[in-house]
């Protein structure tokens, strides 16, 4: 389970496909809660973001609305390195990183949870040395299945695989 919202703040890193981000969107925007997305891709987010009482995409460098209680805050700019930012209560903050290097990855270490896709060998002995896991336990990230992710926290890696509802799977298609 991940929590998004907490009085701490929380702040994920996604450094694999955009389609996680997307579900969490998807997910946040039906029950309610504000999604923000800043994005240079808006026809990814444009269908998922309709069914939202609060959910808006705003381009890079656009003012943000002051949040008035638990949002989402989506920053899709694969390009742009970003460092680690300050979360306030209640928010979180969701980095869409589908252009990194490796060299980041110290960075990513800062958030609370990171998100991973499939990677090489040689790659994922990084990842265990950033994160403090067991280097056996990087393992399956080189065979993952579609749809699978890795699932990094400070000293623990666990594997999830996404299992969209079909009203979901529908809306998610769309941004396609």
């Amino acid at each position: 389970m991940l929590r998004l919202f907490r009085s701490g703040g929380t702040r994920i890193v996604l450094a694999a496909g955009v389609l996680p981000a997307q579900l969490i969107a998807v997910r946040t925007a039906a029950s309610g809660a504000a999604v923000h997305v800043i994005s240079v891709r808006p026809q990814l987010w444009e269908p998922l973001l309709r069914h939202g009482p609060d959910a808006h995409i705003f381009g890079p460098g656009a003012a943000l609305p002051a949040p008035s209680g638990p949002t989402l805050l989506i920053d899709d700019r694969p390009a742009e390195v970003r460092g680690a930012a300050d979360v306030p209560p209640w928010q979180c903050r969701l980095d869409v990183r589908t252009h990194w290097t490796p060299s980041e990855l110290a960075t990513f270490a800062h958030s609370d949870v990171v998100v991973l896709g499939t990677m090489a060998g040689a790659l994922a002995a990084r990842v265990a040395s950033v994160f403090d896991v067991p280097l056996e336990a990087t393992g399956p990230m080189a065979t993952l299945a579609p749809g699978s992710f890795a699932l990094l926290r400070r000293g623990r890696l666990e594997y999830v695989s996404l299992d969209p509802a079909p009203a979901e799977r529908q809306v998610l298609e769309t941004a396609r």
